[in-house]
């Protein structure tokens, strides 16, 4: 069995406030969730695309978690 198969990924991103500091807050809200270390991508800035004029750029990653002992798909779902 694949050794990624056990982890549940997860998109994360912000285009309000300070959006770096909102998703890494969020990753450390996931590592709860976890475990095990989160797998972490690095920020990356991306520009708006079919959005209303004058939006600003989002902050976006992903995460990899472990779920918890005993979670499910639609357990995890709920706590997202």
């Amino acid at each position: 069995m694949d050794h990624l198969s056990a982890f549940a990924f997860v998109a994360l991103g912000s285009n309000l406030g300070d959006s770096a500091g909102i998703v890494r807050a969020a990753m450390g809200r996931l590592q709860e969730l976890s475990e095990q270390p989160l797998l972490k991508s690095t920020l990356w800035r991306t520009m708006p695309e079919d959005c209303p004029p004058a939006s600003p750029p989002s902050i976006n990653a992903g995460v990899g978690l472990a779920p918890l002992p005993g979670e499910t798909s639609e357990s995890l779902l709920a706590k997202l």
